[in-house]
């Protein structure tokens, strides 16, 4: 196969990605889009990126996720939920496949716990060590 065609092929998947951020995405339908097997398709999207459908889905999502908040007004829980932060992958690297949650071995799957505190506005926030002495501008 050419390099060529890798690009090609690297493209194609690209572009699915792109219209898909949003969503999850399985190296199956990475590799429906480009017309070749989940192995081959992987190999074939590392060789032309230099990065795994993993690595580059997220790196894209990051991406698109930083400019989000860094130009609009919403909370970061929304962001990370709308860009499929809030599910579980596991790419396994011997293998350059992407894994669901119920597909991997439970040593492996690592829960996040995410919760949501609201709290008043705060200037700065001083965290004072338990056996310091003598802070600058501290009154005795």
């Amino acid at each position: 196969m050419s390099s060529l065609e890798a690009a090609r092929a690297a493209t194609l998947m690209q572009e699915y990605i792109e219209t898909k951020l949003r969503e999850p995405i399985t190296l199956r339908e990475l590799s429906s889009a480009a017309g070749y097997s989940p192995w081959h398709a992987a190999r074939l999207f590392k060789e032309a990126t230099g990065l795994s459908p993993f690595e580059y889905i997220r790196s894209r999502r990051l991406t698109k996720a930083a400019l989000l908040l860094r130009d609009g007004h919403e909370r970061v829980i929304d962001v990370a939920l709308d860009f499929v932060f809030d599910t579980y992958r596991y790419y396994h690297k011997e293998q350059n496949v992407l894994k669901e949650e119920k597909d991997l071995n439970e040593k492996t799957v690592k829960a996040i716990f995410v919760q949501i505190i609201e709290r008043p506005a705060r200037k700065a926030l001083l965290l004072r060590g338990k056996e310091a002495e003598d802070y600058p501008g501290e009154v005795s």
